[in-house]
């Protein structure tokens, strides 16, 4: 995975990695660790990314407070067995479900060309809007993302002929599974955009 492990000891693993191998280990580790336990024990991880001018310490320590929002998490009641990036703590499935959409997102913006590569900032603001994160907003109209989603890809959509992929892109984002954790997917969109 052009993966540098830095520490091993007892339960705990440190490793830095570009962020598309850190994710790729993350997953296979997570997965190695399921099969090996049969499942009867919980994986917590943290994932922080950092630029090269910054000191490791800096990025371990960002990591172990990711750790610790993982531990917290719960999901289905299911508790710790999570793993948290980009401030978002999500279920381990979750995480290979966002990279896959970031890997689809990068692929129109790139392959295909039929949307920009502002797109995935245009989804994390959306992220401000979501219905499915839990938040209290009193006295705050809460926003649907889904007008928002349509006429930006309407507007922005290079190839107007290919309404139906437009319609099915949008219809995939949107869903309640993957646009509950639409900010990672954004986020590791915008960085696979700069590769």
């Amino acid at each position: 995975h052009e993966t540098y492990v830095v520490y091993s000891g007892g339960d705990d693993v440190t490793a830095v990695a570009r962020f598309d191998k850190a994710v790729e280990f993350a997953i296979d580790l997570r997965e190695s660790f399921r099969r090996w336990t049969l499942n009867r024990v919980t994986m917590s991880a943290g994932m922080f990314n950092f630029s090269g001018d910054k000191p490791i310490r800096y990025a371990i320590e960002r990591g172990e407070k990711y750790l610790h929002m993982s531990k917290e998490f719960k999901s289905n009641g299911s508790e710790k067995d999570a793993v948290t990036i980009f401030d978002t703590a999500l279920p381990w499935n979750e995480l290979s479900k966002q990279n896959e959409v970031a890997r689809a997102i990068n692929e129109y913006i790139v392959g295909c060309k039929h949307i920009s590569r502002g797109f995935p900032y245009f989804l994390n603001s959306l992220n401000d809007y979501n219905p499915y994160v839990d938040r209290i907003d009193r006295g705050t109209l809460i926003k649907v993302p889904d007008p928002y989603l349509y006429y930006y890809l309407a507007r922005n959509w290079k190839d107007q002929k290919d309404n139906h992929k437009m319609d099915d892109f949008m219809k995939k984002i949107l869903n309640e599974s993957i646009f509950k954790y639409i900010k990672v997917a954004a986020s590791l969109s915008a960085l696979y955009n700069k590769m």
